[in-house]
């Protein structure tokens, strides 16, 4: 047998008050998608969480040929030009671009020495197997 009972409170407003009828008279789906929006919050938690985590080492080789460049951008800065030509709706026009990239490294005056065996021991956990080549 199934008993309901109906409590009033005066001054006290009804948590459904304003929702369309349907969803009003069915507080299971508010219920789901109050479970659905903590499922949400829990999986971008976990997502973000991840995206901290330390990354997998790599071979002792690979971690040479990646801290090599990053040793080469602590010596000078990286500059780079660049001119295109392309045609539209307005003609022909010419576009132009300069950049300049500095590391931090660079900044600091890092030995590039110092600057790849420290990558390497980080992205691979080993000390390099041999000396840095620039």
């Amino acid at each position: 047998m199934k008993h309901s009972a109906n409590i009033a409170v005066s001054g006290v407003t009804p948590v459904f008050a304003g929702l369309p009828k349907n969803v009003a008279d069915k507080p299971t789906a508010m219920k789901s998608a109050g479970v659905m929006q903590a499922r949400m919050v829990i999986l971008t938690a976990a997502l973000g969480l991840s995206a901290c985590a330390d990354p997998k080492p790599v071979s002792v080789e690979q971690a040479m040929a990646i801290c090599t460049e990053k040793a080469r951008s602590a010596i000078k800065p990286d500059v780079s030009v660049g001119i295109g030509v392309g045609t539209g709706g307005y003609g022909t026009r010419v576009r132009t671009g300069i950049g300049i990239g500095m590391s931090s490294d660079y900044l600091k005056g890092t030995d590039p020495k110092e600057v790849y065996e420290t990558c390497v021991v980080a992205r691979s956990g080993e000390k390099p197997t041999e000396p840095l080549r620039l």
